[in-house]
């Protein structure tokens, strides 16, 4: 049973990954940086703990041929979920 805060309704000590990904080479490096923070802040507010971060530059989300998305995927399968419990994205 997962233990929960009873203010929040958020799970306790849940591990997580972060996985941040910008498609085009038009886009900055910035995007990959706001996406960690905000996925870094959402983390945070649930008292989330991360555990890896995954980052693609410059790869469309259309195939799965991303190196560190196919590299979050083997951790997953070899580590058992990265040794997290969740994978936070943004949007």
């Amino acid at each position: 049973m997962v233990k929960k805060d009873n203010r929040t309704n958020y799970a306790i000590g849940t591990r997580a990954a972060i996985y941040a990904r910008f498609s085009c080479d038009k886009q900055r490096d910035e995007s990959i940086e706001d996406q960690l923070y905000a996925c870094r802040k959402y983390a945070e507010k649930r008292g989330y703990t991360i555990t890896a971060e995954y980052c693609d530059r410059a790869f469309s989300g259309r195939s799965d041929e991303r190196p560190r998305f196919l590299e979050m995927i083997e951790d997953a399968e070899r580590k058992g979920l990265l040794s997290s419990d969740s994978v936070i994205i943004e949007p």
